[in-house]
């Protein structure tokens, strides 16, 4: 009879596995999260530009908005991971 040491068995498999699949995701989460970092730098410049009272009202529920956006989009890749 062969014994099989399951732990040893999982870990060559992640090994193997896991390294291809976290630079896909890696480079998928960039894909995704770039529109969300070019965005911030617009509001970074109007920011440093435009400092009435009206602009950093509207910058500041446009940042909270952004920011709620990348972090359900971090839950989402975290639900996908657990999966």
């Amino acid at each position: 009879m062969v014994e099989i040491d399951l732990d040893e068995l999982a870990k060559k498999i992640a090994a193997r596995l896991l390294p291809p699949l976290t630079s896909a995701l890696s480079n998928e989460l960039q894909a995704a999260l770039q529109p969300v970092v070019d965005e911030l730098d617009k509001l970074i410049e109007l920011m440093a530009t435009d400092q009435s009272l009206a602009t950093e009202s509207w910058i500041e529920s446009l940042l909270y908005s952004v920011m709620s956006k990348e972090m359900q989009m971090d839950r989402n890749v975290l639900d996908e991971k657990n999966v």
